[in-house]
């Protein structure tokens, strides 16, 4: 099966994920992925070639997961899911574990958005076909099958803030995210990080911070409370916690000299804050 050891370490732990997977279980795919179909009107022969593939990935997750989970078998083969992915993750290349859980989930979320379109135009249908209450029944049937998105147990937002100190004019740029990626600094930054950024709580405002519900916490895999650059192991030891590199992140920056920011208001380049706030 070539260099899969990522592969089977991020199902290990998806696995454990009850609510994505209870949603992606639930997901009603085609009873014959792969079948060969006219092209609807409108649709390119790459769209549906993508579509195809995206149930394929999607089916097999589905019966990885429910082996895994059903099974008494100490071990399960994973070679459907393995021959379904893309072909830059086979081959026995060395691959990147984030890379291959985003091409999941994007197959994920391209399955659940086209049944959820479907499911819209099938309710319009029904309510011109069928009686009133009948149309109603048939929909919060479909409803209950397909509402919850699989994929949002792991959504995050980021909003990253600059603010011109010439104008003060804010700019604000808002993206979701599904995995965040932590780069490791040197333990003084990280205690520096964790003494000066402030974490939103009851409404308040620090220069960045998280804010403050369980999902977020949970998503840093610590508390607010816990924290960096503690020496109890021995002198200079600095314990790097998840939420410390969080904090690191999220630190403001000063953009100064070279980095100055091109404000669109002041027609030129100008000193900045730059803030990150996760939600």
């Amino acid at each position: 099966m070539g260099n899969t050891c990522y592969m089977a370490a991020y199902m290990q732990v998806l696995v454990r994920a009850h609510k994505f997977t209870g949603a992606l279980l639930k997901l009603p795919l085609p009873a014959a992925c792969g079948a060969v179909a006219d092209t609807p009107a409108g649709v390119t022969a790459a769209t549906v070639q993508q579509n195809d593939a995206e149930d394929k990935l999607v089916q097999q997750m589905q019966r990885l997961v429910a082996t895994m989970l059903l099974s008494s078998r100490r071990s399960v083969r994973a070679e459907g899911l393995l021959a379904s992915l893309p072909s830059r993750f086979q081959g026995g290349h060395q691959q990147d574990t984030a890379e291959m859980a985003r091409c999941l989930l994007a197959s994920v979320d391209g399955v659940w958005d086209r049944l959820s379109k479907t499911r819209s135009g099938a309710d319009s249908h029904s309510a011109t076909t069928l009686g009133e209450e009948e149309a109603h029944q048939h929909s919060g049937r479909a409803q209950a099958e397909t509402s919850t998105k699989p994929t949002a147990v792991f959504e995050g937002k980021m909003q990253t803030r600059i603010t011109c100190r010439g104008c003060r004019t804010v700019s604000t740029r808002s993206q979701v995210f599904y995995d965040l990626s932590l780069p490791v600094p040197a333990v003084d930054s990280v205690a520096a990080a964790q003494s000066s950024v402030g974490v939103r709580e009851g409404g308040g405002h620090g220069e960045a911070g998280v804010a403050p519900d369980s999902d977020a916490q949970a998503r840093s895999g610590q508390t607010a409370g816990d924290g960096v650059g503690q020496t109890d192991r021995g002198e200079g030891a600095g314990l790097l916690t998840v939420d410390g590199l969080v904090r690191a992140v999220l630190q403001s920056e000063e953009l100064t000299g070279d980095e100055q920011y091109a404000c669109d208001k002041c027609g030129c380049k100008q000193d900045a804050l730059r803030q990150v706030i996760l939600s």
